[in-house]
């Protein structure tokens, strides 16, 4: 690099570092207490209620994000494959998204602090630093110019689609994807081990950020790659057998590090049919709800008018790219009442099961202002080449001050965007209470999980109550808890909230001591549902009050269950049906009454695992025949005392057309072989939604 790039490259990082700061002060003095929330989504009465649960998945990524970072600062690989969350279900970290290279960029944010907060806040900052410097060296790689390189830079770190949705980065974590293409540029330029090896090294990042970013790259750089390779024939031969090994070796380390994540998703059948999230053409016009923006749109224009065979080439790859992705993501009309376009997605979904799992193909949308960045980058640059000398400063700036103020003025903002670019800066560190509660049972040397109370299978309940619970323990990430993730929760889970929810009943003491969950935090703010849950805890003889305070009391139950985990002391005691069933965005289940008939309490066998079961629908409109067996999941329960009976769902991954059924379950490890009594009436599916807004 010579010295007048490297010149350019430090002032661009120096005026990116600024603007992050700029946007989002005054994070920076607070970064190791609070979190940062677009003013639409800050939590607060005075907003809708989608607010409070946009921070609460923030709390969730912060959760994901410091977790790994722990594990890889005490050097223990096997806690990045198991958080400790979601107890007793081992490996719950791969039950959503596993964050890998974001706790790794905010490691060494916690190395020097162990702070979750501020290696969250470092990760997301990197990110958008690694996003800008990454397309200002493509972009300046491809035109020479430093001016348009900083405009691309610009409308893609700091692209709405981006800043509106740091709460979740697994999700819009694109940052690498800039040198991914750099790198595989140069490898067709110079093909050579180190070419590849860097090639490898940067897909690999982008790869392990999360499953979406992941669905990104596929979607984007395959075009992408095949268009160059097409245009790049001269160099086809030698290049290839590099490529394909840089691809092959970054395959191998991300399926190896990524394969629990597959097996966790199989074995607890996490990955089912549901609502297909799709945009709508026109909002990505300005003024809609995922509008690209007038800037971006405008300079990309530009880089139609520029001639040049290789120009040509690197255009028409980024278009068709940008296409992929737009097509994937949209369905509907370009613009109110005009002609409907039909889902590209939903039919792929259709031929390729796999594809039918993913909930949120809106997200590929991210590669669309990608696209249109890169565009808007080498637009800028054919104006700028247009211009007399003298002028190319002032135009730049003129540009660049055009698109700070379309981004962040809010006024500007809301009429492009429809949304404003304002943060607003909320406190996040966990209540001092319940940090003491946690701090206490390390000092005493109480091992164990902590069981937070209340504790519900509610899906209201589960969006207030453990992004919370997940939150505070992440201040201690080697206690194990059995708070869960608000969207992929474990089969545990439910078992776990059947237990809470009959407390402080000394049948629930006994089948919480059998599952091993003994140390109960019970939240006084949360807790007043009037059923007196913690006073008459207090009245056991067998519970300890470790520590009492305003917000928070920590219990223990001491006394001592003699436990059996003989799959043959469980009974067949009943099959509960809905009035209906759907597969959509909540996942449908029937349930199955469990009695435990031995003389002792019983205890699931650890590490847990579902048992397979298998339901067949009879269509009793028609009289016709049973249908298929179809596969299902059903853990039986985490601790259940004797004599005691306990209804577990059956979650279903498939069900049949619409119609009225009897339902026949079946579970070989039981030997049930049972068929229900009533009827369900099974609804069509909600396959295709629009409208989600990340």
């Amino acid at each position: 690099m010579r010295w007048g790039q490297r010149g350019s490259a430090a002032g661009a990082l120096l005026f990116f570092s600024l603007l992050g700061l700029w946007w989002s002060y005054p994070l920076v003095f607070h970064a190791g207490t609070h979190i940062a929330t677009p003013l639409e989504r800050a939590p607060s009465e005075h907003k809708r209620p989608l607010s409070r649960a946009a921070y609460n998945d923030q709390l969730l990524s912060v959760s994901g994000l410091a977790r790994n970072a722990a594990a890889l600062a005490r050097g223990d690989l096997a806690g990045v494959y198991d958080h400790r969350v979601c107890h007793p279900t081992p490996g719950a970290a791969f039950l959503g998204e596993h964050m890998l290279e974001p706790g790794l960029v905010g490691l060494p944010a916690y190395l020097l602090t162990h702070n979750p907060l501020l290696a969250y806040n470092t990760s997301v900052a990197l990110s958008t630093l690694i996003a800008a410097m990454s397309m200002f060296a493509l972009i300046r790689y491809w035109t020479g110019s430093a001016l348009a390189a900083l405009v691309a830079s610009v409308l893609f770190a700091f692209h709405p689609a981006r800043l509106d949705n740091l709460t979740h980065p697994a999700v819009v974590g694109i940052h690498w994807m800039p040198l991914v293409l750099l790198r595989f540029e140069k490898l067709l330029e110079r093909p050579t081990v180190a070419s590849a090896a860097a090639l490898c090294l940067v897909s690999t990042l982008q790869a392990l950020v999360g499953s979406y970013p992941l669905l990104v790259l596929a979607c984007f750089a395959g075009p992408y790659g095949m268009a160059r390779l097409f245009y790049r024939r001269d160099v086809f031969a030698v290049a290839v057998p590099y490529l394909t090994a840089s691809v092959l070796v970054c395959v191998a380390i991300v399926g190896m590090l990524l394969a629990p994540y597959a097996s966790q998703q199989n074995l607890w059948d996490v990955l089912r049919l549901r609502w297909t999230i799709l945009a709508e053409y026109g909002d990505f016009l300005p003024g809609h709800r995922f509008a690209a923006g007038i800037s971006i749109l405008l300079l990309a224009v530009g880089a139609l008018f520029k001639s040049g065979r290789e120009w040509s080439s690197h255009r028409l790859a980024v278009i068709l790219a940008t296409l992929s992705c737009l097509v994937l993501c949209s369905a509907g009309s370009l613009w109110p009442g005009g002609p409907e376009f039909p889902s590209i997605y939903v039919w792929l979904s259709g031929a390729f099961e796999f594809l039918a799992y993913i909930r949120a193909p809106v997200s590929l949308r991210i590669g669309v202002y990608f696209g249109l960045a890169i565009l808007a980058g080498l637009g800028t640059a054919a104006l700028l080449r247009a211009l007399p000398r003298n002028g190319v400063p002032v135009a730049a700036t003129v540009i660049l001050a055009a698109i700070i103020l379309e981004l962040f003025n809010p006024w500007v903002s809301a009429a492009v965007y429809t949304r404003t670019r304002s943060l607003v800066v909320e406190p996040a560190l966990p209540n001092a209470d319940v940090m003491e509660a946690f701090a206490l049972l390390d000092e005493r040397g109480i091992e164990g999980p902590v069981l937070d109370l209340p504790y519900t299978g509610q899906a209201s309940a589960q969006l207030e109550e453990m992004p919370l619970y997940l939150h505070a323990s992440t201040f201690f990430p080697a206690r194990a808890t059995t708070a869960c993730y608000n969207s992929y929760n474990a089969a545990s889970h439910f078992d776990v909230a059947r237990m809470a929810g009959q407390l402080p009943r000394e049948a629930a003491l006994t089948e919480l001591a059998a599952a091993g969950l003994r140390n109960l935090l019970v939240h006084r703010k949360a807790s007043g549902d009037g059923r007196g849950v913690l006073e008459g805890l207090r009245a056991r003889p067998n519970i300890e009050v470790l520590y009492d305070a305003g917000a928070v009391a920590l219990l223990r139950i001491t006394s001592t269950v003699e436990t059996l985990g003989d799959y043959e002391s469980l009974t067949f005691a009943g099959l509960r049906l809905p009035t209906s069933l759907r597969l959509g965005l909540f996942l449908s289940a029937v349930h199955v009454d469990i009695r435990n008939d031995g003389p002792t309490a019983w205890a699931l066998p650890h590490p847990i695992r579902p048992l397979k079961a298998y339901v067949r629908f009879a269509d009793e409109s028609e009289n016709a025949e049973a249908g298929e067996w179809l596969p299902a999941r059903l853990l039986p329960p985490l601790g259940l005392a004797a004599g005691a009976t306990a209804s577990v769902p059956v979650t279903l991954s498939r069900l049949p057309d619409p119609g009225t059924y009897r339902i026949d379950l079946r579970v070989p490890e039981l030997g049930w072989d049972v068929g229900s009594q009533s009827s369900v009436l099974v609804l069509p599916s909600e396959r295709v939604t629009y409208g989600a807004p990340w």
